[in-house]
């Protein structure tokens, strides 16, 4: 960041004429009464905003007066002499570089979000950008993560995420649907096999011991079967579990993340969901949002997929092309977008756009 030289003075255009012209080698801004009144607080705000290219100064300047705003976070002077401001001008200088420096450590990690993030991210919501700060909040710790959504949001994306911003990136990631698993392989799926356990058993690693230091991420979780639901408490309970029909305790280093589409809460009070393991998993809940919820970013991922079905070209959407995809409510969400825009792709075949026509909502 460039740091920049800031003085606040108070006193009419004359005064402050005479201050920049005396002291403009010395400071980079000087502000004329930026409490005065709704306008100048508006300049001062976009100064302030600029000055620092600081979002979440921009944001608390926007949220409280800029006077109010500049004493303290700035550690700024008001004067009204012009032999005063020459003898504290060092003083001054001083005292804002290591405001500016304290404010620099202490938001270091802060401000690190927006690069960390995968550069195939595609949006431009205030919605999408409030999630993103939770899945990164939830990556920088190793608490249980509950992610709620519908059909179609992105739950195995999102989860995925998590583990490539977190210190875990090294480390394997799997991911299984509880729904899609044979009911009686599930048991061995998750927890391992040891050999003997039944006719031609060999001795295998489950899930939660062949991911070691990873993440395993659990979808569906609402479909793990009651018995197996306890068995899963206990490991998050205690970081052990054992093989099918073995005694020997094995450490699960593993980070948990689950997801279902469902009303889980519901489903603990009808007693077909184990409220016990809900509270366990709930320790952090992050609600994925539909794409209606964030619309604005239907045309920002729309050319992120043309971008994947097409590399070699570009082709952009029409106007009319663009009101249906923004009009659509899309209850498949972002997975009915993808293969929407991947039909048009083939529907726009041997042309240099997509038309209204070539769209298939579907």
């Amino acid at each position: 960041m460039c740091k920049r030289k800031l003085l606040v003075v108070s006193g009419d255009p004359l005064f402050a004429t005479m201050c920049f012209q005396k002291l403009k080698s010395r400071f980079d801004v000087i502000f004329l009464d930026p409490g005065l009144n709704s306008r100048r607080n508006y300049f001062s705000k976009n100064i302030v905003g600029a000055l620092f290219n600081y979002e979440e100064l921009v944001y608390k300047a926007r949220c409280r007066n800029s006077l109010y705003f500049l004493k303290n976070f700035f550690s700024c002077y008001i004067v009204e002499d012009l032999n005063q401001l020459l003898n504290i001008a060092c003083e001054l200088e001083f005292a804002i570089k290591n405001k500016v420096n304290r404010i620099e450590s202490k938001n270091k990690l802060y401000f690190s979000q927006r690069i960390t993030y995968p550069k195939k991210l595609s949006y431009k919501s205030n919605e999408y950008e409030s999630f993103l700060q939770k899945v990164y909040k939830s990556s920088q710790n190793d608490l249980p993560v509950l992610l709620l959504g519908e059909t179609g949001s992105g739950k195995d994306y999102t989860a995925e995420l998590i583990h490539k911003l977190s210190s875990r990136k090294d480390f394997p990631f799997k991911n299984k649907n509880v729904a899609e698993l044979n009911a009686n392989l599930i048991e061995s799926i998750l927890f391992g096999v040891t050999k003997g356990a039944y006719t031609d058993a060999q001795e295998t690693a489950g899930l939660f011991e062949s991911v070691g230091k990873g993440t395993l991420f659990l979808d569906e979780l609402a479909e793990l079967p009651l018995d197996l639901q306890s068995k899963l408490l206990g490991i998050l309970d205690t970081k052990h579990f054992t093989r099918i029909l073995s005694e020997k305790e094995i450490l699960c280093e593993a980070r948990m993340i689950f997801a279902t589409n469902k009303d889980i809460v519901n489903l603990v009070k009808e007693n077909k969901f184990r409220s016990e393991l809900y509270y366990r998993i709930s320790v952090v809940v992050i609600n994925i949002p539909p794409l209606r919820k964030h619309s604005e970013d239907i045309l920002e991922l729309s050319y992120k997929f043309i971008k994947e079905y097409l590399p070699d070209e570009e082709k952009p959407i029409s106007d009319k092309a663009i009101e249906a995809l923004k009009s659509f409510s899309w209850p498949g969400n972002i997975r009915q977008l993808k293969n929407c825009i991947a039909r048009a792709c083939e529907n726009s075949r041997g042309k240099n756009i997509i038309e209204e026509k070539d769209l298939e909502f579907w």
